[in-house]
């Protein structure tokens, strides 16, 4: 994602989120031609695609950790899991699915 290492701190402010989600959801009915009224949660699964905002967060930290120099090329599968745990998480507290 271009530049998410410029913002991807803040993607837990709720304006945020909510733009980046918007923005998903348009492409995710495109891509699974579902009605309009299908919830985010259940479109972003049906298409096996995480949440916009926890990919630009997991991006943004590899990205900021691999200029810093911290990042260890075999530690590149801790931020996925982490992501689709939150994932996860999400999905099963949703009352939308």
């Amino acid at each position: 994602m271009y530049s998410s290492v410029m913002w991807y701190k803040h993607v837990g402010h709720s304006h945020v989120r909510r733009k980046l989600l918007s923005a998903q959801h348009a492409a995710l009915l495109e891509v699974t031609k579902a009605y309009h009224t299908v919830s985010m949660d259940a479109l972003q699964v049906l298409a096996g695609v995480a949440p916009l905002d926890l990919h630009v967060a997991e991006l943004g930290s590899l990205t900021v950790e691999n200029f810093t120099g911290q990042l260890d090329p075999e530690s590149w599968e801790v931020p996925r899991e982490d992501t689709a745990h939150d994932w996860q998480t999400r999905w099963s507290s949703s009352e939308k699915g």
